[in-house]
């Protein structure tokens, strides 16, 4: 009974643990200190000592420096108007 009980947190866990990595809608924008805005990007780390980001145009990927980035634009889907059971227990939950 207990094996069950791991097993099924842990395959359902997995699932949502890969959707929450999954929210982001689509490449983010970063804008540096230096005015320079990079559009198309692709946040795949957020480090202690910068980003490290994929540059979908480019297709190459890069570390900027905390220093050199102003702020970072990341287009997320809004889950706040989802209702409870949907937030709780992922029950009718409606497509955004």
């Amino acid at each position: 009974n207990f094996l069950f009980f791991c097993t099924f947190f842990m395959y359902f866990g997995n699932g949502k643990a890969v959707e929450d990595l999954g929210i982001t809608v689509g490449p983010s924008q970063i804008v540096l200190v230096q005015g320079v805005d990079i559009n198309n990007v692709v946040i795949l780390r957020e480090l202690d000592k910068g980003l490290l980001i994929r540059l979908v145009s480019e297709n190459r990927i890069a570390f900027l420096p905390w220093a050199a980035v102003k702020y970072v634009d990341v287009r997320q889907i809004d889950f706040s108007r989802q209702n409870r059971i949907c937030k709780w227990f992922d029950l009718r939950c409606e497509k955004l």
